[in-house]
């Protein structure tokens, strides 16, 4: 299936989860950000959590400091 990850098409099997996808992409699931079509994701579910044809994921580093 075809998902969109910071803006690009990628490819990834059907049933792809949010961990799975961090995991190709080499992205730590500690100290982030995850949106699916615009929902943020808690780290909870980012094994459970689906993603279908079409979605868009983005990860989000938060910037930490004063």
């Amino acid at each position: 299936m075809k998902i969109l990850v910071y803006g690009l098409e990628k490819v990834f099997p059907n049933g792809a989860t949010v961990a799975d996808v961090l995991k190709e992409l080499d992205e730590p699931e500690k100290f982030i950000l995850v949106e699916v079509n615009g929902v943020y994701i808690r780290h909870e579910d980012f094994a459970v959590k689906t993603l279908a044809e079409g979605d868009r994921l983005e990860v989000i580093y938060p910037a930490f400091g004063g």
